[in-house]
């Protein structure tokens, strides 16, 4: 029973780290395919949805 549970917990902690890794290098391509010489932040089109008054980014 022990090594059951050793298990799932090693297999459930790679499973964590796959994620993780797929996600930095989603994340890594969606920075890299910005135009030269726009920021970030500034490189969503404004869209006025107000549900509490604010605006945002899409």
């Amino acid at each position: 029973m022990t090594y059951l549970a050793g298990s799932l917990v090693a297999l459930w902690f790679c499973g964590l780290l796959f994620f993780a890794g797929r996600s930095l290098n989603l994340t890594r391509r969606v920075m890299n395919n910005l135009a030269p010489g726009e920021s970030y932040w500034g490189s969503g089109d404004v869209k006025s949805i107000t549900p509490l008054g604010g605006e945002f980014r899409i």
